[in-house]
């Protein structure tokens, strides 16, 4: 017999996926009328989103490196900066 981790949860998302699912198939209310990119958008937002923060902190990474500062170097030239207003 196979053990279970206790990790059955079905996420949010995807919970609202098959209500908006079931409410475009059986055409009730306003649903019926959404485009299909509507309907499965609580699958493929987040996604995007998490893709979206990760390309920003790469882009970040690449232009930190592109000036050849590392990021104790950064936190050294800010407490510097800040050092002299004081």
């Amino acid at each position: 017999m196979a053990k279970s981790n206790g990790n059955n949860a079905i996420s949010a998302p995807f919970l609202i996926f098959l209500l908006f699912l079931g409410l475009k198939l059986g055409e009730v209310g306003v649903v019926s009328t959404w485009s299909w990119w509507w309907v499965t958008s609580p699958l493929w937002i987040p996604v995007c989103f998490v893709f979206s923060i990760a390309i920003l902190a790469i882009i970040i990474i690449i232009i930190a490196l592109i000036f050849g500062m590392s990021f104790t170097e950064i936190k050294e030239k800010a407490q510097r900066i800040n050092s002299r207003k004081k």
